[in-house]
């Protein structure tokens, strides 16, 4: 689902059906004539045509009792051909009348269908996909979106009309059964509401049934709430509201945010290292962000948490913007920057438009203290004031200076990234002319809406298999530590040994974050990741300093995660004031604690095996 003409290419198919009921009932009136022509003329040898039409009209109604045997076979032919395009019409007709009605009856026998509060860009294609999925789907939307009614319609989706944030309305499309419940209205007092809602409405004991001796399985339903504003959204996943309320539903703040998920994305496929950091590179990652608001802040924090390299230099990022110190500082305060992981290189309060702005943008890649840095822009201005959620990107203000700074540097060879709304239109320019523009100065299209709400991108669904596999090795690792000092494994006070099922969902997304760093680790050694089977050459074990090299990066990779989400050091342990003694460097970590870490390296062969991948070895490593 690359495209809007994807998206809705199916939906016009039902049409097929009026054809075969029009020329099942054309068959049956050219029959019919025939067959009373015969009959008329052999009854009465007398044969009047407005006669004959008329009760060939009458098989549509199922009225043929006056014909008296015999009856010709075309009569015969005629009079079924007609009751058929009679029910079916009177099917169809039923349907087009109850449809959401008849669907929503449904699930009262369906478990684990999908509810879409909200029939927005998001909510249309999340719909779209599940139903094309199997999935069965239900959307609640208000009277005054007819427009998104009618697509819904038209996808095959039933539709309940009225407020979400009520509960007549929750219980009528079955929430307690849905195993997802997507709140994405553009309204996000009216998401939170919802979910508030939800939670309340989960935790109101449900009657046992005394007949029932069975105990059955508990399905958690899960509710994913998409929160636009970065500020409110980081506020509300600190805050114990949203704390799973009990066993069968939680509540997801993170899952939705559409700017994180393409940030994820674009770094993992166009990476800050394109050329390879060793432990002995004096190379250092400079990420220029252009526009420094909801993508922008978005692809900072992501170049945060995997801008970890071998050599143990801090990434760099600059901001360009008109505001860019007051927003820089205040990022840097809500996610505790440090420039143990992160150097601010250079804020520029400056406007696109300023007759100097080109001058200065280029000048962060051609100046002399940036000849060792390797570089990438992104361009991320955004719109101002608007309340869509599929049109956020200033589109033609971003290509332009995209392109304009492409030519101006096409000798420094960075990347630039070009957050666009859409796959079609300005992105389809750009992968059109890919040949046409400048050597070495690709510029590259990302955040299209398109890409962002892809199910499994947003349910982490090919981020989790590896993320899982890295857990297990975690537990395996500290299993194998706590037998060795004779010490309770799990132990009840750590929320990380418990299983993935189990697990809190900020511990979920640090194994996200620790599965997304290691290609970066894999780079490093000049070996590649690719699926199993390649005529490279494989590499199954590290060596000991391979190890050792590995180890320190995900140590420091892991305090950086820790600090970003508001994490110090001291001692004891505290998950409540979030305090924990590991964070400081490697040199001074306790042995356990670092035998941690190369279990962790150790394992990342057998989790890339489990997923179909394995580490090779570059064709130019080997031959040095």
């Amino acid at each position: 689902m690359t495209s809007e003409s994807g998206f809705f290419k199916d939906i016009h198919l039902s049409g097929w059906k009026w054809w075969i009921i029009f020329l099942l009932g054309l068959a049956a009136s050219i029959f019919g004539i025939i067959g009373v022509w015969i009959y008329e003329f052999q009854q009465h040898q007398h044969v009047d045509p407005g006669n004959v039409f008329y009760q060939t009209l009458q098989m549509f109604i199922l009225h043929t009792p006056h014909f008296t045997p015999p009856v010709n076979w075309y009569m015969e032919i005629a009079r079924w051909m007609a009751a058929a395009v009679f029910l079916i019409a009177l099917v169809i007709a039923i349907f087009k009348i109850f449809h959401d009605e008849v669907r929503l009856f449904g699930l009262n026998f369906y478990r684990n269908h999908v509810i879409i509060c909200g029939l927005g860009k998001i909510g249309l294609r999340l719909a779209y996909q599940f139903f094309h999925l199997g999935q069965h789907v239900v959307a609640i939307e208000d009277s005054s979106q007819i427009e998104s009614i009618r697509k819904a319609h038209k996808l095959g989706i039933p539709v309940i009309i009225g407020d979400a944030r009520k509960d007549k309305t929750l219980m009528r499309a079955k929430f307690k059964r849905a195993k997802h419940i997507f709140t994405v209205c553009s309204d996000e007092n009216t998401n939170i509401t919802i979910a508030i809602n939800l939670a309340a409405m989960f935790t109101i004991p449900v009657k046992k049934n005394l007949l029932c001796k069975k105990k059955l399985p508990i399905s958690k339903t899960k509710c994913w709430m998409f929160i636009k504003d970065p500020k409110l959204r980081s506020e509300l996943e600190c805050n114990k509201t949203f704390t799973n309320p009990c066993e069968s539903f939680e509540v997801n703040v993170k899952g939705l945010n559409i700017f994180a998920v393409s940030a994820r994305k674009a770094l993992a496929t166009y990476y800050l290292d394109h050329r390879p950091i060793t432990a002995s590179s004096k190379d250092e990652v400079l990420l220029i962000i252009a526009g420094f608001h909801q993508m922008g802040e978005a692809l900072a924090l992501q170049a945060l948490k995997i801008g970890h390299y071998a050599n143990q230099r801090p990434i760099n990022i600059a901001i360009v913007d008109s505001d860019g110190e007051n927003r820089w500082n205040d990022f840097a305060r809500r996610y505790s920057v440090d420039d143990t992981f992160c150097n601010c290189y250079s804020c520029i309060p400056i406007q696109h438009d300023d007759p100097i702005y080109f001058d200065k943008l280029s000048g962060l890649c051609t100046s002399t203290d940036a000849a060792q840095k390797i570089v990438t822009y992104a361009i991320c201005y955004e719109e101002n004031g608007l309340k869509d959620e599929g049109q956020i990107a200033n589109d033609n203000l971003n290509l332009v200076i995209s392109l304009r700074l492409a030519r101006i540097i096409k000798d420094k060879k960075p990347r630039i990234l070009t957050y666009l709304n859409r796959n079609r239109g300005m992105a389809e320019i750009l992968h059109a002319n890919q040949d046409c523009q400048n050597p070495g100065v690709p510029v590259i299209p990302f955040g299209m809406l398109e890409d962002a709400t892809l199910i499994e991108t947003l349910m982490n669904e090919e981020q989790d298999k590896l993320a899982q596999i890295h857990h297990a090795v975690y537990l395996n690792s500290q299993k194998k530590t706590y037998l060795k000092k004779q010490m309770q494994f799990p132990d009840p006070e750590k929320p990380g040994h418990k299983t993935w099922e189990e697990l809190n969902e900020s511990y979920r997304e640090s194994n996200r974050e620790a599965a997304d760093h290691i290609p970066v680790k894999i780079r490093c050694l000049g070996y590649q990741i690719l699926n199993l089977g390649s005529k490279e050459t494989i590499i199954t074990d590290f060596s000991r300093a391979e190890i050792e090299i590995l180890s320190i990066m995900e140590h420091n990779r892991w305090m950086a995660e820790k600090k970003i989400t508001g994490w110090k050091k001291g001692f004891p342990r505290d998950e409540i004031n979030l305090i924990h003694p590991a964070l400081e460097p490697w040199s001074k970590l306790d042995p356990d604690i670092q035998y941690i870490d190369e279990e962790l390296i150790k394992g990342i062969s057998e989790c890339l095996k489990n997923i179909g991948k394995g580490i090779y070895c570059m064709k130019q490593k080997a031959m040095e």
